[in-house]
Protein backbone atom coordinates (compact mmCIF):
# COMPACT_ATOMS: atom_id res chain seq x y z
CA UNK A 1 0.00 0.00 0.00
CA UNK A 2 1.12 3.59 -1.14
CA UNK A 3 1.18 5.69 2.03
CA UNK A 4 3.16 8.94 3.36
CA UNK A 5 5.29 7.93 6.43
CA UNK A 6 5.05 9.27 9.73
CA UNK A 7 8.14 11.35 10.01
CA UNK A 8 6.51 13.15 6.76
CA UNK A 9 3.40 13.44 8.50
CA UNK A 10 5.28 15.20 11.34
CA UNK A 11 7.50 17.53 9.14
CA UNK A 12 4.03 18.79 7.54
CA UNK A 13 2.84 19.28 10.71
CA UNK A 14 6.04 21.64 11.78
CA UNK A 15 5.87 23.58 8.52
CA UNK A 16 2.35 24.26 8.95
CA UNK A 17 2.94 25.28 12.56
CA UNK A 18 5.79 27.40 11.80
CA UNK A 19 3.81 29.05 9.07
CA UNK A 20 1.36 29.79 11.58
CA UNK A 21 3.71 31.81 14.31
CA UNK A 22 5.33 35.01 14.23
CA UNK A 23 8.38 34.05 16.45
CA UNK A 24 10.81 31.28 16.61
CA UNK A 25 9.82 27.95 17.94
CA UNK A 26 11.98 25.36 19.46
CA UNK A 27 11.81 21.89 18.59
CA UNK A 28 10.60 20.97 21.98
CA UNK A 29 7.41 23.61 21.87
CA UNK A 30 6.25 21.52 18.67
CA UNK A 31 7.23 17.99 19.79
CA UNK A 32 4.80 18.99 22.68
CA UNK A 33 2.64 20.71 21.27
CA UNK A 34 1.93 18.16 18.99
CA UNK A 35 2.66 14.96 20.83
CA UNK A 36 5.70 13.59 18.54
CA UNK A 37 9.16 12.57 20.55
CA UNK A 38 11.86 15.56 20.53
CA UNK A 39 14.34 13.10 18.60
CA UNK A 40 12.35 12.05 16.06
CA UNK A 41 11.16 15.98 15.14
CA UNK A 42 14.91 17.35 15.66
CA UNK A 43 16.47 15.23 13.08
CA UNK A 44 13.12 16.08 10.91
CA UNK A 45 13.68 19.95 11.19
CA UNK A 46 17.27 19.59 11.15
CA UNK A 47 16.69 17.99 7.73
CA UNK A 48 13.88 20.66 6.39
CA UNK A 49 16.96 23.59 7.68
CA UNK A 50 19.47 21.61 5.72
CA UNK A 51 16.94 21.73 2.63
CA UNK A 52 16.72 25.59 3.24
CA UNK A 53 12.81 25.11 3.89
CA UNK A 54 13.29 26.60 7.77
CA UNK A 55 15.90 28.54 9.36
CA UNK A 56 17.82 27.27 12.10
CA UNK A 57 18.73 29.57 14.78
CA UNK A 58 21.37 28.62 17.50
CA UNK A 59 21.18 29.67 21.10
CA UNK A 60 19.20 30.55 24.28
CA UNK A 61 16.34 32.13 22.15
CA UNK A 62 16.98 30.09 18.98
CA UNK A 63 14.74 28.24 17.22
CA UNK A 64 13.36 27.72 14.11
CA UNK A 65 11.39 29.62 11.46
CA UNK A 66 10.05 29.17 7.73
CA UNK A 67 12.37 30.73 5.23
CA UNK A 68 10.60 29.60 1.99
CA UNK A 69 6.88 30.62 1.19
CA UNK A 70 4.54 28.41 1.85
CA UNK A 71 3.66 28.02 -2.62
CA UNK A 72 7.51 27.37 -2.83
CA UNK A 73 7.00 24.43 -0.89
CA UNK A 74 5.66 21.06 -2.34
CA UNK A 75 4.62 17.73 -1.03
CA UNK A 76 7.13 16.14 -3.03
CA UNK A 77 10.13 18.19 -2.07
CA UNK A 78 9.37 17.46 1.80
CA UNK A 79 8.71 13.50 1.37
CA UNK A 80 12.04 13.30 -0.85
CA UNK A 81 13.95 15.53 2.39
CA UNK A 82 12.98 13.20 4.93
CA UNK A 83 12.22 9.95 3.31
CA UNK A 84 14.16 9.93 0.08
CA UNK A 85 13.13 9.61 -3.60
CA UNK A 86 9.85 8.50 -3.99
CA UNK A 87 9.72 4.89 -5.64
CA UNK A 88 6.53 2.94 -5.91
CA UNK A 89 8.95 -0.08 -6.59
CA UNK A 90 13.27 -0.63 -6.46
CA UNK A 91 13.33 -1.13 -10.12
CA UNK A 92 12.13 2.18 -11.47
CA UNK A 93 14.78 4.04 -10.09
CA UNK A 94 17.35 1.27 -11.18
CA UNK A 95 17.88 -0.33 -7.53
CA UNK A 96 18.25 -3.66 -6.96
CA UNK A 97 18.15 -6.40 -9.43
CA UNK A 98 14.86 -8.11 -9.82
CA UNK A 99 14.31 -11.56 -11.11
CA UNK A 100 12.22 -10.74 -13.66
CA UNK A 101 14.42 -7.98 -15.11
CA UNK A 102 14.63 -8.76 -18.83
CA UNK A 103 11.11 -10.31 -19.14
CA UNK A 104 9.10 -7.93 -16.97
CA UNK A 105 6.10 -6.43 -18.73
CA UNK A 106 5.30 -3.59 -16.20
CA UNK A 107 8.60 -1.90 -15.67
CA UNK A 108 7.45 1.00 -18.14
CA UNK A 109 3.97 1.80 -16.86
CA UNK A 110 4.84 1.39 -14.00
CA UNK A 111 7.77 4.20 -14.41
CA UNK A 112 4.41 6.49 -15.94
CA UNK A 113 2.41 5.75 -12.46
CA UNK A 114 5.83 6.91 -10.84
CA UNK A 115 6.34 10.02 -12.96
CA UNK A 116 2.21 11.10 -12.52
CA UNK A 117 2.75 10.26 -8.53
CA UNK A 118 5.43 12.80 -8.74
CA UNK A 119 4.10 15.41 -10.50
CA UNK A 120 0.79 15.29 -8.55
CA UNK A 121 2.65 15.38 -5.15
CA UNK A 122 4.34 18.42 -6.67
CA UNK A 123 1.28 20.29 -7.51
CA UNK A 124 0.66 20.36 -3.83
CA UNK A 125 1.85 22.96 -2.05
CA UNK A 126 2.31 23.76 1.71
CA UNK A 127 -0.21 26.71 0.27
CA UNK A 128 -2.53 23.99 0.20
CA UNK A 129 -2.17 22.39 3.15
CA UNK A 130 -2.89 25.81 5.52
CA UNK A 131 -6.04 26.50 3.99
Amino acid sequence: MLKISRKVEYGIIALKYLHSQDSLCKSKEISKKFGIPTEIMAKILQGLAKARFIQSIQGAKGGYKLVRSPAEINMKDVIEVIDGPIQIVDCVLGKRHCPQAGVCNIQGPLANVQEKLCEFFSDITLVDLVK
